[in-house]
């Protein structure tokens, strides 16, 4: 995993919409603290690329999970009204907490990284490598052509997620 975490991972700070919103916002400060002294020369290491797919995977799989519960409590709130029927406040109350679940769903990719014991300035650091290697196509610099072997050399995953 990531090195240089800080030691701090969000807490749990209480259920419902707003415990997941001030639940939130202690991942992002807590991500907002990690710092990481990149390499001089910009090169990244084969541990880091397969850590950040890893990351991305859980990131993707969340968010998938996530719309599959939304469509389907979607779906049964409509079949209720096509039969005639009134949608339930617990209905509802599904609904509104599945509200609070896609503030958590949109920081996911942060979230797996900081529970991961992870550095968010490093994921983000990765991001940017791998980014700029395939916009450049590995041209521009030393750095730029290791780190497009590595992204070809990791292709396959990469394109699945992106």
């Amino acid at each position: 995993s990531y090195s240089g975490s800080q030691d701090r991972t969000p807490g749990t700070a209480g259920s419902g919409m707003f415990g997941e919103m001030a639940r939130q916002a202690e991942l992002m400060e807590a991500a907002g603290e990690d710092v990481y002294d990149s390499p001089g020369d910009g090169k990244l290491e084969d541990q880091q690329v397969e850590d950040y797919i890893k990351v991305l995977k859980k990131t993707r799989s969340m968010h998938e999970s996530y719309a599959d519960s939304m469509e389907k409590m979607i779906a049964d709130a409509k079949a209720k009204e096509d039969a005639g029927k009134s949608v339930s406040a617990a209905d509802l109350s599904r609904m509104y907490t599945g509200v609070g679940t896609a503030v958590g769903v949109h920081n996911a990719e942060m979230e797996i990284v900081k529970t991961g014991g992870g550095n968010w300035a490093e994921h983000e650091w990765v991001k940017l490598q791998l980014r700029a290697a395939r916009l450049q196509q590995g041209e521009g610099n030393e750095a730029n052509e290791h780190n497009y072997e590595l992204y070809l050399k990791y292709e396959e995953d990469l394109q699945e997620i992106y």
